[in-house]
């Protein structure tokens, strides 16, 4: 038997051979997503919330490059936090 695979979208602060650049306020991309939310970054979708995002951290430095991944590419195109995006209910 399978165990199936939940659908969920990933932000990463970084691509996987890149390090995320540390303020001395915290995490860059913490600041930019926070900054992001406060401003209305809520009615976005995943997709356009990383491309905002990537912009304003390779502002600050171009050796860091947010990214967003999901299993079911369509993901990226929800509303971010949405509930189109279900939890999966436990195996157990």
């Amino acid at each position: 038997a399978s165990i199936p695979t939940a659908r969920y979208v990933h932000l990463a602060a970084a691509q996987s051979r890149e390090q995320a650049l540390e303020t001395s306020g915290g995490g860059l991309f913490t600041g930019k997503l926070l900054e992001a939310l406060r401003s209305g970054g809520t009615a976005k979708t995943y997709r356009s919330l990383v491309s905002s995002l990537a912009i304003a951290v390779r502002s600050r430095t171009a050796r860091q490059h947010p990214v967003a991944y999901a299993r079911v590419e369509k993901d990226l195109d929800q509303i971010f936090l949405n509930s189109a995006l279900q939890p999966s209910a436990p195996l157990y």
